[in-house]
């Protein structure tokens, strides 16, 4: 229970991260968060799947995961961490296609790490656009070009 809360937790401050992300990249950023969180959810719900479900759940994962990566690529195909997405997404379809040759333990560890590896996309994306308006006002080139106009006669 307290790994799935963990889980939880880092999605949603995936989700804050990216919604800190430069501003041309924030709205594709924070769509694309909202997504993997609910894929997620989705994921979580259904591995307990209920009865009225008729579908076994890695063929649900499946479903929720190629979705998502054809979401990555129509929304967000102009950033790199649309790129990642959709190849991280197709990494855990093929995870899915082939999990009757892997055992359970060793096919849950890695789609565990693979949804860690896209939640740090988001952290690195917003991580970038946090530090770009720390610094926005400390420029050095703008420290040198004011240095030289001073030093000129």
């Amino acid at each position: 229970m307290a790994e799935k809360l963990i889980y939880l937790a880092l999605c949603v401050a995936a989700l804050g991260f990216a919604a800190h992300a430069r501003v041309d990249q924030r709205r594709p950023a924070v769509t694309l968060a909202a997504m993997v969180l609910g894929n997620w959810l989705l994921c979580e719900w259904t591995y307990h799947a209920p009865a009225v479900v008729q579908r076994h759940a890695v063929e649900i994962w499946m479903m929720i995961d190629t979705l998502l990566g054809m979401a990555a690529i129509v929304f967000v195909n102009r950033f790199w961490f649309g790129w990642t997405i959709w190849a991280l997404a197709t990494t855990q379809v093929c995870f899915h296609l082939v999990h009757p040759l892997l055992s359970t333990s060793t096919y849950l560890f890695w789609l565990d790490k693979l949804l860690l590896a896209q939640l740090a996309c988001f952290f690195m994306v917003g991580q970038n656009g946090v530090r770009d308006r720390l610094f926005a006002g400390f420029d050095l080139r703008r420290l040198v070009r004011a240095a030289s106009e001073a030093a000129r006669p």
